[in-house]
């Protein structure tokens, strides 16, 4: 579906719905990152310092889990949006969720902060996949202004992640953990807020289902009891019922993600019946999944490894009052993308007169990420000390393989 353009407005210019999407984006990125900057240090903090006491093994296998889980609910949310609900309704109760849940981390207690990485997991869902797809349609199919409204898009990706590990790591550390949570939280509400009083501008894009589904009851009764169940495991675990162990937990789910992926492209290239001019294509996709595999596995390491590595201790064991502010490596990644959208030559892209090829943005991401994280463990091999120099280094090699993240 492609939205109608707003009357009165010359056809040259972006329909007033992006901006609506600008900012959703902007602070829903704000609360994530934001939150994320504090995630694995109030985890590893010891009790006297207001955190949890985790072992580092332990917290950052909750880490992964709830960073995969964000990721990997994209395809059911997606689905939901398509099928039963709206893009339009799915970004505005997916940003409940998510204010819903970084209210929750703001309450101390064990229990309210899993049922918040829950929530955000869950809100996350429905927000994430369809504030893309409503992009889209704002814009005819194809052509340089549809190019250049997802990178204003992005750009509100970047400023939000920016501005949230700064905001919620500084309040964080210097008041309390729960005030950098409460924060994300009121960010997230804000973005709710704006979304509410300016959706009109979008149109009519994402206001109905794209493939509504035949069968709606039977979908919601579905639906209806994957949720039961999810909060019926998820009531027990957090009871001492049902233990779980996240170390092995997450072992077990990077072997079955990985070898789905591996079975997938084997079955795909052996029995789907593909030419030889479509193997080969099905080649180079492989190729680029891995690339893009390996390049966002070290791009998420600014939450768990750089936040240990900033904190001037490999093991996180260091009261993090003491070092560097949480957010400073959280935020690298977003300055590091933001900046080259600032200059000259983004400003024709902005206006649709520049589009960098796709080709050369997908084989440069990996490129200058890797370069940056080989150059920080050259240098962090030749560290006395596990905490020596940490800040330097991180500050000196991590953006370069950051501004990957800028090439995508």
């Amino acid at each position: 579906m492609t939205a109608n353009p707003p009357t009165g407005t010359l056809p040259a210019k972006h329909p007033r719905g992006i901006y609506t999407l600008f900012f959703t984006e902007m602070w829903e990125r704000m609360s994530y990152y934001g939150m994320r900057a504090l995630l694995i240090l109030y985890m590893t903090a010891l009790p006297v310092e207001g955190g949890m006491g985790l072992p580092d093994k332990v917290a950052a296998a909750i880490y992964g889990l709830y960073v995969c889980g964000v990721y990997l609910v994209a395809l059911p949310g997606g689905w939901l949006a398509d099928r039963l609900l709206s893009p339009r309704k799915a970004v505005l109760y997916g940003g409940i969720i998510i204010a819903a849940g970084h209210l929750c981390l703001a309450v101390p207690g064990n229990r309210t902060f899993f049922t918040g990485l829950l929530l955000v997991v869950m809100g996350t869902a429905l927000l994430k996949p369809c504030a893309s797809s409503l992009v889209g349609q704002l814009y005819p199919e194809g052509g340089a202004r549809r190019d250049a409204g997802f990178t204003l898009f992005y750009m509100g990706v970047n400023v939000g992640g920016f501005l949230g590990p700064l905001i919620c790591g500084w309040l964080g550390e210097k008041l309390d953990w729960h005030w950098g949570f409460a924060a994300a939280g009121v960010g997230m509400v804000a973005g709710v807020i704006q979304y509410a009083l300016t959706q009109h501008h979008m149109g009519d894009a994402g206001v109905h289902p794209a493939h509504p589904s035949s069968t709606p009851k039977r979908h919601w009764m579905a639906v209806a009891t994957a949720i039961a169940l999810l909060m019926l495991v998820a009531g027990l675990a957090l009871a001492g019922v049902l233990p779980i162990d996240p170390v092995r937990v997450a072992k077990y789910t990077s072997l079955v993600l990985g070898g789905m992926a591996v079975a997938w492209f084997a079955w795909a290239f052996a029995f789907a019946g593909l030419t030889g001019d479509e193997k080969k294509r099905l080649g180079v996709l492989a190729i680029l999944f891995v690339a893009s595999a390996l390049f966002w596995s070290g791009f998420e390491q600014a939450g768990s490894s750089m936040n240990f590595l900033q904190s001037g201790s490999q093991t996180g064991r260091c009261s993090a009052r003491r070092s560097p502010p949480a957010g400073s490596s959280p935020s690298t990644p977003s300055l590091s993308s933001f900046l080259p959208r600032c200059f000259p030559g983004c400003g024709w892209r902005w206006r649709g007169a520049l589009v960098p090829l796709c080709g050369h943005q997908v084989r440069l991401r990996p490129a200058v990420a890797w370069a940056g994280f080989c150059g920080a463990a050259i240098r962090g091999a030749d560290r006395s000390g596990p905490g020596e120099g940490a800040a330097s280094l991180a500050s000196g090699h991590l953006p370069p393989a950051h501004l990957g993240g800028a090439c995508s």
